[in-house]
C-alpha cells in the first residue's frame, strides 16, 4: 500500500486537474465585471468624460495584458480587486499553457530521474486498469505503449500516469522508463512473447546495474497452463535484484468464479452438474480448476461430476481440453454441445433438464468475453433456474456498469446471479501486489 499522505495528495492533484479550468474561468470572469464596475466608477471620480461602457469593457479586457492597471490615485476596492485577479488569472493561465504543452516532457525527465516508480508495459484494457490503479494508490507510473494512437492514451495522462511511446522489449526504452530503478515492471502487452522478454530485458538492465532497489516483475501470459510453468520453473528465483511473478487473467478470473460459486451438489445423494456457457481461455481454465480440485479431493465416490460445456465449437474445445489435461475423464463427464450465439436450443434450455423432465443442474458458470453477451446468456438461463435458486456465475470485465446494475436492483430477481469482475479481481494492485512492501 502507499502512503496514505501520498494517496491523499494524489486524490487532490486529480481533484483539481478536474476543477482548476473552472476556477480559472471564475476568476477570470470576476476580474472582468469588477474592472467595468471599478473603471466606471474611477471615470466619475476623477471627472473624466466622453466615455461610455465600452471604454470601460475595452479597459477591463486589457487588465489582463497588464496594459490597463496602472491607474492614478485613488483607484476605487472594485478595480483594485479586479487588477490582482486579473494578473493571477494571467499568469495561471500562462503557466497551465505552457504546463499543457511541455508538463509530458518534464514529466518524462523527472522519470529518468525517478526510483520506486511503478513501470506499465503495454496499454489494452489491463494495462489502462492497472495504471489507474496504482495511480489511485499513489504510485508513480510510467506507461510504456508502442502505438502512439492507442485510444486509452488520453484516459492514462488524465490519471497522472507518464506516457512513453516505445517498444517495452527494447533496452533503450525500458531505460528511459527507469526499469532498473522501478518498484514494479508490470508487463501485460497482448502477446505472452512480449511479456516474457520484457521480464529478460529488464533483469539484464538489473544486472548492468547491480547496486539499487529490488525490481519486481509481474508478467501477465494469457496462456494459462504456461503461466503455470513459468511460475513453476521460477519458484523462489531472486537473484537479489529482480523478482520474478506470472499473472493470468484467464486463471484468477476463473478462481474468482468458483469462489462466487463454489462446486457443491444442491442434494447430496446426486452427483453435481455444473454447466459451463463459452469454452474460451477463462471457460477452460474453469473447468480444468474444477477437475483439478475434484483430483486433488480424491475423486468423486463413484459419482463422477458432469460437465457440460457450451461453445460454437465446443467439441474441438473439449477435445484441447482433454490433451491440456489428461486426467479429466477419470475424474468427471464432459459433455460438449456446440451451439452459436443466440441459438434457439440455448434459448429452450434442455441442457439444463434430466431425462425425467426435472430441473438437473447446480451452478452455472457463464464465460464470453462480451459483458452484454454475457448477461444476456445468464438471464435466458435463469428464466429456467429462478424457481430452483441454482446459483449463476457471471463473468465480467469490471464490477461496474451491468454488474453493478444486476447488484443495486431493489428487487430479488437477480440475487441468484452473481457478477464477477476479472480485471477487479486480477488487475488490481490488491491482488497483483500481494506479498509485497508497502510504498514508503
Amino acid at each position: 500500500m502507499a502512503d496514505p499522505i501520498h494517496r491523499r495528495r494524489t486524490r487532490l492533484a486529480e481533484w483539481w486537474s478536474e476543477v482548476h479550468w473552472y476556477v480559472l474561468a471564475g476568476l477570470a470572469g470576476a476580474a472582468f465585471i469588477l474592472g467595468i464596475i471599478g473603471f466606471r466608477q474611477w471615470y466619475a471620480d476623477h471627472g473624466v468624460t466622453g466615455t461610455s461602457i465600452w471604454d470601460a469593457i475595452y479597459r477591463s479586457l486589457q487588465l489582463f495584458t497588464l496594459e490597463s492597471g496602472s491607474a492614478e490615485a485613488p483607484v476605487p476596492l472594485s478595480l483594485d480587486i479586479a487588477r490582482f485577479l486579473a494578473v493571477i488569472a494571467a499568469v495561471y493561465g500562462a503557466a497551465a499553457a505552457v504546463l499543457a504543452v511541455f508538463g509530458e516532457r518534464m514529466a518524462r525527465l523527472r522519470i529518468r530521474r525517478a526510483k520506486g516508480h511503478a513501470v506499465v508495459c503495454g496499454l489494452g484494457e489491463r494495462g489502462l486498469h492497472i495504471a489507474e490503479d496504482l495511480r489511485r494508490e499513489g504510485y508513480r507510473v510510467a506507461v510504456v505503449e508502442r502505438d502512439p494512437d492507442a485510444p486509452l492514451l488520453d484516459r492514462v495522462r488524465a490519471a497522472g500516469a507518464v506516457v512513453i511511446v516505445g517498444d517495452a522489449t527494447d533496452p533503450a526504452t525500458l531505460r528511459k522508463a527507469r526499469a532498473d530503478r522501478a518498484r514494479y515492471v508490470i508487463a501485460v502487452c497482448p502477446e505472452d512473447g512480449d511479456n516474457a522478454e520484457i521480464t529478460v530485458r529488464v533483469r539484464e538492465l538489473a544486472a548492468s546495474a547491480p547496486v539499487g532497489p529490488p525490481v519486481t516483475v509481474i508478467a501477465h501470459i494469457d496462456d494459462t497452463e504456461l503461466c503455470m510453468l513459468l511460475r513453476e520453473r521460477t519458484s523462489g528465483d531472486r537473484d537479489g535484484r529482480v523478482r520474478l511473478r506470472f499473472f493470468s487473467v484467464p486463471e484468477s478470473g476463473a478462481r474468482a468464479m468458483l469462489d462466487a460459486v463454489p462446486l457443491v451438489p444442491r442434494t447430496a445423494d446426486r452427483r453435481l452438474h455444473i454447466v459451463v456457457v463459452g469454452i474460451g481461455k477463462l471457460g477452460r481454465s474453469l473447468v480444468s480448476m474444477a477437475a483439478e480440485h475434484w483430483l486433488a479431493s480424491g475423486g468423486t465416490d463413484g459419482l463422477r461430476p458432469r460437465v457440460t460445456m457450451i461453445d460454437q465449437n465446443a467439441a474441438a474445445k473439449a477435445d484441447l481440453l482433454r490433451v491440456r489435461v489428461p486426467r479429466i475423464d477419470e475424474v468427471c463427464d464432459i459433455v460438449p454441445l456446440t451451439m452459436p450465439k443466440n441459438a434457439p436450443e440455448f434459448e429452450r434450455g434442455a441442457f439444463l433438464y434430466g431425462e425425467d423432465g426435472a430441473l438437473d443442474v447446480d451452478a452455472v458458470y457463464v464465460c464470453p468475453d462480451d459483458d452484454v453477451h454475457s448477461v444476456a446468456a445468464a438471464l435466458t438461463i435463469q428464466r429456467h433456474t429462478r424457481d430452483a435458486d441454482v446459483p449463476i456465475a457471471v463473468r465480467m470485465t469490471r464490477e461496474g456498469g451491468l454488474a453493478t446494475l444486476l447488484a443495486d436492483t431493489p428487487t430479488d430477481a437477480f440475487s441468484d446471479i452473481r457478477a464477477v469482475g476479472v480485471l477487479d479481481r486480477s488487475c488490481g494492485t490488491g491482488s497483483l501486489l500481494r506479498d509485497e512492501p508497502s510504498a514508503g
